[in-house]
């Protein structure tokens, strides 16, 4: 029996198929047509294929661990950015705010120093403090007058001046202040040789409208003459002098209606005659009742 010539061209058409396939083998055909050995490769060449595989695999799994660190890291610390903004605001917008207030901690003696604080009135945090110099505590006295310490024996002459209208503002001393005797006064009215007693009135108040530049007086009859029931006029002179004795005004005072004995009246003025404001301030005038004769 003849040996036949199998698919001879089919061999061919393999044969070009299979040598698209890189790096494969010589291609045999067999008895019944069979392909064997058809893109065999080495042992040693799959063990390189198979070690660079790995070392590839690694290396992706490598940078992507590492850039998830990266990423993991750049999260924590752009969530703690976050949470250190938050609590900044928390702290700026509900942080304590203090009360201030000033307190003296220590007072001043007339040889020691003293300290004077400024504080929070609700956690009691001491922000500032000073000191008071020692001083002497002066007690009350008019412009240009001695005074004494309150706490020792040393004494001075007042530093200060008058100053202001009507009322000095350094001491309060009135700018004109008029003396008036104490009431009740008794006023005699003498006859002109001075040999007995007209008539007699008791003043029971005097002041000064300082508005009006007037004397303001009240009075009650005591005596007449004539009688009891004999009306007349309430009648007294006066002066007012300043403080060197100087007359500055005077007249005579006469009420606006005649009274008995036991009568009164009230609200009488006099007039003065020149304005106190035309005469040295800051002194003491002195009003004074005359006997008539």
């Amino acid at each position: 029996m003849d040996e036949k010539n199998y698919n001879a061209p089919e061999f061919e058409a393999k044969s070009e198929k299979a040598s698209e396939i890189p790096d494969q083998d010589e291609v045999k055909a067999g008895e019944g047509g069979e392909i064997s050995n058809v893109g065999e490769v080495k042992p040693e060449e799959s063990a390189e294929i198979t070690t660079e595989a790995a070392d590839d695999k690694q290396s992706k799994l490598a940078m992507l661990f590492g850039n998830k660190k990266i990423l993991v890291g750049a999260i924590a610390l752009g969530a703690a950015i976050i949470i250190g903004v938050a609590l900044l605001l928390i702290l700026v917008v509900f942080r304590h705010q203090h009360v201030l207030e000033e307190i003296i901690a220590k007072e001043p003696t007339c040889t020691e120093s003293g300290v004077r604080q400024q504080v929070c009135e609700e956690c009691n945090e001491v922000l500032d403090s000073w000191e008071i110099p020692a001083q002497h505590a002066w007690g009350a006295a008019e412009c240009g007058q001695e005074q004494a310490c309150l706490n020792c024996s040393e004494t001075r002459i007042n530093p200060d001046t008058h100053s202001g209208y009507k009322k000095c503002r350094n001491c309060g001393k009135a700018e004109y202040n008029i003396k008036f005797p104490v009431t009740p006064k008794i006023v005699y009215y003498y006859n002109s040789n001075q040999t007995g007693v007209r008539q007699m009135i008791s003043i029971t108040s005097l002041g000064w409208d300082e508005d009006t530049n007037e004397i303001i007086w009240a009075a009650e009859r005591g005596y007449h003459y004539l009688g009891d029931n004999y009306s007349a006029v309430a009648t007294f002179a006066w002066r007012i002098v300043d403080s060197e004795g100087y007359v500055v005004d005077s007249g005579q005072a006469y009420s606006d209606g005649a009274i008995k004995v036991g009568e009164k009246v009230k609200n009488q003025r006099i007039p003065l005659y020149t304005s106190l404001h035309d005469y040295e301030s800051w002194q003491d005038y002195t009003f004074e009742i005359i006997n008539l004769k």
